[in-house]
Parts: C-alpha cells; structure tokens; sequence
C-alpha cells in the first residue's frame, strides 16, 4: 500500500502514523514499531518500507517484500548536464519519468544514488500521482490512498 499526504511531516512520525493505518486497512495485528536503520531501514515485524517527498507531498509505500518509490516535482529547469550524465535523449517530461524509474528501482535494491548513471531499471513503472510530478514504483505495493495530515494527526481520507 502506499499512504501520502499533502505536506512535509518529520519523516519518522509519518511512516509509523501511516503503518498504523496500513495494519487497519489489511486487518493485520498492530503493535508500535522500532524502525531499524541497520542498513536499509525496515520495521522489526519485517514490513518493507520506502519514503519519498518533493514538493507538497510525502509518500511512504509499504510491502512484505522490497519496495522502491520515488516522486519528482517537475519543475523548469536545465536539466541538460543530467540528461549527458545520464546519457539521456529525451524531453523534460520523459526524463522525469527515467529518473523516477532509475531512483525506485535502486531503492527497492538497497543501492545508492551514486550507481544511477550506468542503471537500467527493469522492473519500476510510471504511475500516475499528481500533474506535475513523475512517480515511480517498484515492488508490490498496491493501491495509492491519501491521509490528512492537521496538527500531527492522521485520518484516513
């Protein structure tokens, strides 16, 4: 499942207000969790989780498996020494959906922003989030809801 709301909330209390909701809406047993950041931080049950923010929203995704995501506002800028960097020949709109890819891809594989220029992504997709913003998934998420966020409290929308 992956949870987001319309603002930048402490990264920590959004991803464990949104694991609550996520145990609710699955009817998993709910018991606070530890997040550990030995390496690729994960919850002590074993739940997978990944964050991403740019612009108004954070999203968190949330899986028994790995999971990747990545979200890019698209904003006008010169995106061409990227674009070489990459080795990328395309428009502003594709190279937001490249890079999206590319990044959720090497989150949901534990790797590192640095390996983006020589990676290929094989399994993350484009789905649709917001106009203006490039969203990436990889992994087995399923749906997209929305939570409101109003003074540290969370409510399913």
């Amino acid at each position: 499942m992956i949870y987001f709301v319309n603002g930048n909330p402490p990264s920590d209390e959004f991803i464990l207000a949104a694991y609550k909701i996520y145990c609710e809406d699955l009817n998993l047993p709910y018991s606070p969790q530890k997040i550990l950041r030995d390496g690729k931080p994960r919850f002590e049950d074993g739940v997978k989780f990944n964050l991403t923010h740019s612009g108004e929203y954070t999203v968190v995704a949330f899986s028994e498996s790995e999971v990747g995501i990545d979200l890019e506002k698209k904003e006008k800028r010169n995106l061409e020494r990227l674009k070489a960097y990459l080795d990328f020949d395309g428009d502003d709109d594709l190279f937001y959906d490249e890079w999206t890819r590319r990044e959720a891809e090497l989150k949901k594989e534990g790797k590192g922003i640095e390996s983006i220029r020589n990676f290929k992504p094989q399994f993350a997709k484009n789905v649709f989030f917001a106009e203006g913003y490039s969203f990436a998934v990889c992994g087995d998420c399923g749906q997209i809801k929305e939570i409101l966020w109003k003074r540290k409290k969370y409510l399913k929308k």
